[in-house]
């Protein structure tokens, strides 16, 4: 973000949250969303919408050791679930540029291994070796 408010390159690729500011304030202009629109910025459109084939969506999840019991990790669940839709917490987020959205474990993980390959793809097609 510093290098980019301050001219020293001409494009990034941020999350909504880290840039927010620097958009409201007029400091840098967004020129794509990835997967969907937000909120936030409703006249920002897609890769997709604007003909470059990109769609990986970013989000923000919470991680617990393997081996926590599934009880305590449906209790974290449901807490964390119920926090992100207290109206007061979610237009927080949504004043962060965060879109207050709540995915729960299973649906995580199933996410976390499809990015994983799709990460996976891209690094093999820019013949960037894995170690």
């Amino acid at each position: 973000m510093q290098a980019l408010v301050g001219g020293e390159i001409d494009v990034a690729w941020l999350d909504t949250a880290s840039s927010t500011t620097a958009i409201r304030t007029g400091k840098v202009k967004p020129l794509a969303m990835c997967t969907r629109r937000t909120a936030n910025y409703p006249n920002v459109a897609t890769y997709k919408e604007q003909g470059v084939d990109f769609d990986q969506w970013t989000g923000w999840a919470m991680f617990a050791p393997a081996g926590v019991p599934k009880a305590l990790v449906d209790k974290l669940g449901e807490a964390l679930r119920d926090i992100v839709q207290d109206p007061v917490v979610a237009k927080k987020l949504l004043d962060w540029g965060i879109t207050p959205d709540f995915v729960a474990g299973e649906e995580q993980a199933a996410i976390n291994r499809r990015d994983i390959e799709i990460w996976k793809k891209i690094a093999k097609d820019a013949d960037i070796k894995l170690e």
